[in-house]
């Protein structure tokens, strides 16, 4: 739902706003003029895609579930941003412009067309013949592996999470310090391990860390935010003239659209390297704030001393985070934690399995690297063809295990048995066989196992 309301708000919104004159600055007389058909604009725009999700939801039922709080607070979002944004370029319009700009459809419609080709027509070209090529080569537009974890959003009962269904829980994700869920995590991370170790060291972590790490985190952002601020005292136009020629905004736009894919359309498992349009943004946006407050600096008295008294620092907290991270991951006495036991699982597969056996595991990413010659089939769908995904949506799962020929199972037994979508696939069809280093085998029936 929320991928639409995007699509139709940037199609919508900029043709209201372009009825009502809001990219012509020079067309109004006062502000209060501009607040009132910027607010007009915005609320008719938003009352016609209600208008649209209304018919599409209610009446047609092209899909299912709709949060109407979502296009309240879309409207008032936008109200609160746009009129801010168009009260400001009113109060400074000299400083954009010295000349009243002709903006009617009769005279710039050629143009318009013409740059409009001259930009799309080259994404949509290499858009759509990827899309064409996917569906005749995979057997679907899109990613597969997109789509099943969207559709385990909507299972009932499954092991891989479940979905975000309220905007408390879409602003905790994006703000969360975990690597994998955290889209902003390169910022969030460091902010929440800050505020775990004053914690320790004032004594705090004893009480009730549960409720002392909110506020100690909170004390974080301020101070970030008082850095941030005071890093742009004197030097705000030096960053906003470079963060206009790197395209800053239109990056940011992109990410929040980003992450809202993944925030807020039921999507499951996300990895790490999801997010890393939104490291490189942060690394940009704060590299800029930084260049921006060192170019200021160098006019003052102290700045020369201040800006390498402060590099020194930053180098050796970087040498020391990343130290301590390989230390940890690589001790030197070698007693390293295996994170997966590929010899002994290697060793289970040739003693229990025989060569070109077709062997079905939920997650079969590693393991197939190892013993070659059996037939590894994942069965979550990730890495499998659009064919697999329809027949494991519509509960037919072991009609395509059967036509490849699947002879074992290996995996958990409560995923297998407990959990959507396995147990639809599952149930009455394995019979244990025995257990493995990390996982049990199965034996896998064509029909009923008795």
């Amino acid at each position: 739902m929320q991928d639409m309301l995007i699509g139709f708000s940037m199609i919508i919104k900029p043709l209201a706003f372009y009825f009502f004159h809001l990219y012509e600055i020079d067309y109004f007389k006062d502000i209060k003029q501009v607040l009132i058909k910027t607010f007009v604009a915005v609320t008719l725009s938003s009352l016609l895609i209600g208008l649209i999700f209304y018919i599409l939801h209610d009446l047609l039922h092209a899909f299912r579930g709709i949060s109407r709080s979502v296009l309240l607070f879309d409207w008032l979002i936008c109200a609160a941003l746009m009129m801010a944004i168009r009260a400001y370029r009113f109060a400074n319009y000299q400083r954009y412009s010295t000349e009243p700009d002709d903006l009617s459809l009769k005279k710039n419609w050629r143009s318009w067309l013409t740059n409009g080709a001259i930009y799309f027509l080259p994404l949509g070209t290499l858009l759509g013949g990827y899309m064409a090529f996917n569906k005749v080569y995979a057997g679907a537009a899109m990613p597969v592996s997109g789509q099943v974890k969207r559709w385990w959003g909507n299972l009932p009962n499954t092991v891989y999470g479940r979905p975000i269904t309220t905007l408390q829980e879409v602003i905790n994700s994006v703000f969360s310090s975990s690597d994998e869920i955290g889209p902003l995590w390169l910022l969030t991370k460091p902010l929440s391990s800050i505020a775990l170790w004053l914690s320790r060291i004032f004594g705090l972590a004893g009480i009730n860390n549960s409720m002392v790490h909110p506020y100690m985190l909170g004390l974080m952002w301020v101070i970030f935010f008082a850095i941030l601020i005071a890093a742009l005292i004197g030097s705000l136009q030096t960053f906003a003239r470079y963060a206009d020629r790197l395209g800053i905004a239109a990056f940011a736009t992109g990410c929040f659209i980003h992450i809202l894919s993944y925030k807020t359309t039921g999507y499951l498992h996300v990895r790490s390297w999801y997010w890393v349009g939104e490291m490189l943004l942060l690394v940009l946006s704060l590299g800029l704030v930084a260049g921006s407050a060192i170019k200021n600096l160098y006019t003052k008295k102290m700045g020369k001393i201040l800006i390498k008294g402060f590099s020194g620092i930053f180098v050796c907290m970087l040498l020391l985070n990343f130290g301590v991270s390989i230390m940890q991951d690589f001790p030197a006495n070698g007693a390293v934690v295996p994170l997966y036991d590929y010899e002994n699982e290697k060793e289970f597969f040739e003693g229990e399995t025989q060569p070109g056996d077709v062997i079905g595991m939920t997650g079969g990413g590693v393991i197939g690297y190892f013993v070659p010659d059996r037939h590894i089939v994942n069965l979550d769908g990730l890495i499998n063809s659009s064919t697999y995904f329809d027949y494991l949506k519509t509960d037919r799962a072991n009609r395509y295990l059967r036509e490849i020929g699947v002879t074992y199972i290996y995996g958990e037994g409560p995923v297998l048995l407990d959990s959507d979508p396995y147990r639809w696939i599952f149930t009455k069809q394995i019979r244990y066989k025995s257990k493995g280093p990390t996982f049990m085998l199965y034996d896998y029936c064509a029909e009923t196992c008795e």
